[in-house]
Parts: C-alpha cells; structure tokens; sequence
C-alpha cells in the first residue's frame, strides 16, 4: 500500500525514477516543503526498491528556481530566499505593467485603443463633466484668490505697522559726529595751505582769463543758464581718490549755479567737460579753448608736488585725531588728558618759529 501512494505521488509530479542507476539512493524527502498539496507523504531512503538520481523541483514549482535535490548530500540545497525572490518578481510585473501602458499610449496616440463610437461617447462625457465641474471648480478657484489676496493685505499692512512703529521709537540720524568730519578738516587744511604758499597773481592774468572765457559774474560758467548763486573751483579743492589738490585763487575760481556746484562735486574738471551739464550748452570750440587755458595755467591752477606731499602726511594725524575725540566722547574721557601736553609743545615749537 505505501509502494502504491508513493508511486502514484511520484507520477503526478512527474518525476519517474530511472532504473538504470540502482547505486544513488536517498534519505529522507518530505514533499510538504515542495508544495503542500502533497500532505505527509515521504520516500524512504531505506527503501531499496525505491532508488532515484536527482530531482529537479522546477518541474514541481518554478519558484524554486534551478535548485535540485542531491541524493549524496546530506542537506538539501533547495532552501533559497524568498525575499529575493519575491523582489525579482515584482521586478519582473513592474516592467509588464511599464510594457502594457505604453502600449496603451501608443494605441491613444494611433486612434486605434478606441473605436468611434467609443470616442464620441467619452468626448460627450469628459464635455457632461466640464460643464458640470466647471462652475464648481471656478468658485473653488475664486475662493482661494480671494484668500491669497486678503493674505497678501494683511501681510502688507503689518509690515507698514512693523515699520511705522519703528520710525517713531527710532533714534533720527541728524547731523555728524565728530569722526564724520575729519573730511571737512582735510579739507579745511588744504584751503590753509593754499591761503600761506598760494602763487601770485597779476590782474593782467584774471582780466585776460574773463575775456578769453567770456566769464560773467552774474550767470552760471556751467550751464550759462542759471543766475550764479555761488562761487566754485574749476578744479575740485580737494580729491582724495586723484590726490589732487588746487590752490584757492582768483584763477580757479567761477561764477556757479547751486544745482551745477552740488553736481559737480568732487568730480575731476576733464570728466566734467564730458558730461551733459557742459556739452549741452557749449560749442566745441569753447570747450577746446577752455582746455587749452588750463593746460597753460596748471601750475597755478594745482599743487605742485612739494605741496601735495606735504597735504597728503597730515592726512593721517587728521584722522587719528577725529578718532580720538571720537572715543573721548564715547567712553566720557577728557581729550586734554591725552593731547593737552602735546598740543602745547606743538604751539610753543610753531610760535617760537614764527617770531
């Protein structure tokens, strides 16, 4: 009886054993870890009319790949990972699905998926929904600008808030502290040194310039629009950038409108010439004229090279001096204390010269 089942099981799988090899033999095979549809059913190794070489469970399940039973081994070798394999065969329907739905866009894009009738009835039911959906997708739509627009407002108007407050507890930022005007010092000093080494000049000089020039005391030189409303030097008085320096003279000084002697600035005179302001309002020929003038007058126009370095080393006593007032004021510190002394030696040693 027991011959019986496990032939019969045998033949169901499919796995008839050769009688050619009566030598291999095997132990035990519990085919409830091949399938469990075969229940508690084993052959018996001990059984010598029951022989077999290999069994290749492929032909049982395919899950189990290409892994065969060894009858001289002692351990099967069919037991694999099945989370391996569980992960190539996701692998393996990823790539179908991929397959059929670009077969399916590209049966969309041929017109060949649908058939006319089919076609016509889904562009009756898309245009059924849209004009359903529409109204209700539009109000949603509104109703989020509406939204996003009070939003925006309330963020506006906390931030003009935010800022107005700040205005008012703010400190105001008027006038300039002592260290701001160490400018006004170095410039305070070339006029000084223009005042004491100046070049003389004859009235022949400034008579000549005014009519050469056609300089009205009246009119702007820039512009010759504008009534002059102050007095400015051709040459800028002092230019750190250039380190260029021009004497406070009759000859480097012009009749200027406010708007041409605050734009003017610091300017070099030669880049001035091309700007707007002066090409707008003069020929050629007065500009040529004009550069030739300077060009012959630079000596007593500009500092010579003594004079600029001479202003150029005090640059950095001026400095060190504004700072030390500065950080007298910070820290409440008498500045007397640090530069009383000095100073008084400096004025004995100057006078002393002087007289």
């Amino acid at each position: 009886m027991e011959k019986e089942l496990i032939s019969s099981v045998i033949n169901i799988v499919g796995l008839a054993p050769p009688n050619n090899n009566p030598t291999m033999e095997t132990e035990l095979i519990d085919l409830t870890e091949v399938s469990p549809a075969f229940g508690s059913v084993v052959i018996d190794a001990d059984n010598p009319t029951m022989e077999t070489e290999l069994i290749d469970l492929t032909e049982v399940s395919p899950a189990f790949g290409s892994v065969v039973i060894d009858a001289d081994n002692t351990q099967p070798s069919y037991y694999i990972a099945k989370e391996e394999y569980n992960k190539k065969l996701k692998i393996a329907q990823r790539k179908e699905r991929n397959k059929q739905k670009q077969k399916l866009k590209r049966l969309r894009d041929q017109d060949l998926y649908f058939t006319e009738e089919q076609t016509l009835s889904n562009k009756e039911y898309h245009e059924k929904r849209r004009r359903l959906w529409g109204p209700i997708k539009a109000f949603y739509h509104f109703r989020a600008f509406v939204k996003n627009y009070d939003d925006f407002c309330f963020r506006k108007l906390r931030k003009d808030l935010i800022q107005k407050l700040k205005r008012l507890t703010n400190i105001p930022q008027t006038g300039v502290s002592v260290n701001g005007r160490n400018g006004s010092t170095r410039n305070g000093f070339v006029v000084s040194v223009s005042r004491y080494h100046r070049p003389v000049l004859t009235a022949q000089e400034i008579i000549h310039r005014n009519t050469l020039l056609q300089l009205e005391s009246d009119v702007c030189f820039w512009c010759k629009t504008l009534p002059a409303t102050c007095l400015d030097h051709a040459h800028p008085c002092c230019s750190m950038k250039r380190s260029e320096f021009s004497w406070t003279n009759a000859l480097n000084i012009f009749p200027s409108c406010t708007t041409c002697n605050t734009t003017k600035g610091c300017i070099a005179l030669l880049d001035w010439l091309k700007m707007e302001v002066v090409v707008s309002n003069w020929s050629s020929e007065q500009i040529n004229t004009f550069q030739n003038w300077l060009s012959l007058n630079g000596p007593k126009l500009l500092f010579d090279s003594e004079h600029t370095a001479l202003t150029v080393q005090q640059f950095s006593t001026i400095n060190k001096f504004h700072q030390v007032m500065e950080l007298c004021a910070k820290h409440k510190k008498d500045a007397g204390d640090f530069l009383d002394i000095a100073l008084d030696r400096a004025l004995e040693a100057l006078n002393s010269e002087n007289n």
